[in-house]
């Protein structure tokens, strides 16, 4: 008798010992889990706000502006940390002392303008160097074609950051 009642305390134990493991198992992945799930929900989040800037030569006389503009088709605002300007793979400098020296450099009429900007939101096209539409209208062929040469010659690289501090870089030409 006292065989079948160790037999008997054996299996309760058994049981209890693989219902405790079983619970640990189960506890530590919910755990897993919900480390997981917390990281993949930051990386969404991360993703939901990425800027994604880039350049566009406009070129319809229709429109406001006519020459290079920064456009961010992202869904979160680009903090801009940088800029480098080359024009004929000469370097010029970081945005104003750059202009300046591309300026000084071909002495452009005034009817050449230069934009900056420190935050770029999200859908957001801003003009960087353009000419008016009404200033383009009143420019002979051949300023346009000085114009567009000028274009076609700049290099521009700007360094932005997300609002999670991601950096990423941006190129024209």
């Amino acid at each position: 008798m006292s065989n079948a009642n160790e037999d008997r305390s054996h299996k309760i134990l058994s049981r209890v010992t693989i219902t405790t493991w079983a619970t640990t198992v189960i506890a530590l992945s919910a755990v897993v889990v919900s480390i997981w799930t917390g990281y993949e929900t930051r990386r969404h989040n991360r993703l939901s706000v990425k800027p994604s800037l880039g350049f566009l030569t406009q070129q319809d006389e229709a429109k406001p502006q006519y020459g290079l503009l920064m456009t961010n088709e992202g869904l979160g605002p680009a903090f801009v940390k940088s800029w480098e300007i080359t024009y004929q793979n000469k370097p010029m400098g970081d945005f104003l002392t750059g202009w300046n020296n591309v300026r000084n450099e071909l002495g452009w009429p005034t009817w050449i303008k230069v934009g900056s900007f420190q935050v770029i939101k999200a859908g957001q096209t801003w003009p960087i160097f353009w000419v008016n539409q009404a200033d383009w209208k009143g420019l002979t062929e051949k300023d346009r074609q000085r114009f567009n040469q000028i274009l076609n010659q700049l290099k521009v690289e700007i360094q932005y950051e997300s609002i999670y501090g991601v950096s990423d870089k941006c190129h024209y030409h």
